[in-house]
C-alpha cells in the first residue's frame, strides 16, 4: 500500500476511534447524570412525598452498570486499562507498537470467545422481570453482551490503527 493510502486510512480509524470515544463518553455521562438526578429525587420524595418511590434505587443500579459498559469503550480507546508495564519502558516505538498489537489480539479473542456466553446469560433474563420497575432483564443482562462486543470493536480498530502505524513507519 503506498505512503498515502496507508496514512488517510490511518486517518479514518484515528477518526472512527474520536467519534466513538466522543459518543460512548456521552452517553457514559447520560447514564451518570441520571443517576445524580434519580437519587436527589429519592432524597427529596423521602422528605416531600407521603411514600418515597421504590424504583429509584432499582433505576439508579441500572444506569450505573450501562455507565460502566459506555465508559469501558472509552477506557479502552484512550489505553488507559489496568495493565502492567514492566518492559514497556524498554521497548523502542516499534517494540511498543507491537506488544500493543499483541495484547489487542489477546482483548479481541477473548472478547469474542464470550460473546456467546453473554448471549446465553441475557437469554436467561427474558424469564425474569425486575422487581421494582417490571423491566424485562435480559435488558439489563444485554449490557455483558454489549460490553464484550464494544471491548472487541475497540480492539479491532486499535489493532488496525497500530497496524497502520507499523506500516507507515517501515515506509519511511
Amino acid at each position: 500500500m503506498k505512503k498515502s493510502k496507508t496514512k488517510t486510512c490511518k486517518a479514518l480509524v484515528d477518526g472512527i476511534l474520536k467519534c466513538l470515544q466522543l459518543f460512548f463518553n456521552s452517553l457514559a455521562v447520560l447514564c451518570l447524570g441520571g443517576i445524580i438526578f434519580v437519587v436527589l429525587f429519592q432524597i427529596i420524595a423521602r422528605y416531600a412525598l407521603p411514600q418515597a418511590p421504590v424504583w429509584t434505587e432499582e433505576l439508579s443500579r441500572f444506569l450505573f452498570i450501562f455507565s460502566i459498559v459506555f465508559a469501558s469503550a472509552t477506557v479502552i480507546i484512550k489505553g488507559r486499562h489496568v495493565n502492567l508495564e514492566l518492559f514497556h519502558h524498554r521497548l523502542s516505538k516499534k517494540g511498543t507498537l507491537i506488544c500493543n498489537l499483541f495484547f489487542n489480539f489477546l482483548l479481541t479473542g477473548f472478547s469474542v470467545i464470550i460473546i456467546p456466553f453473554a448471549w446465553k446469560y441475557t437469554q436467561v433474563g427474558s424469564r425474569q422481570t425486575s422487581p421494582a420497575m417490571t423491566v424485562n432483564m435480559s435488558l439489563i443482562f444485554s449490557s455483558t453482551v454489549i460490553f464484550f462486543g464494544l471491548v472487541a470493536l475497540c480492539t479491532i480498530l486499535l489493532i488496525l490503527r497500530d497496524a497502520l502505524s507499523l506500516m507507515i513507519k517501515e515506509e519511511v
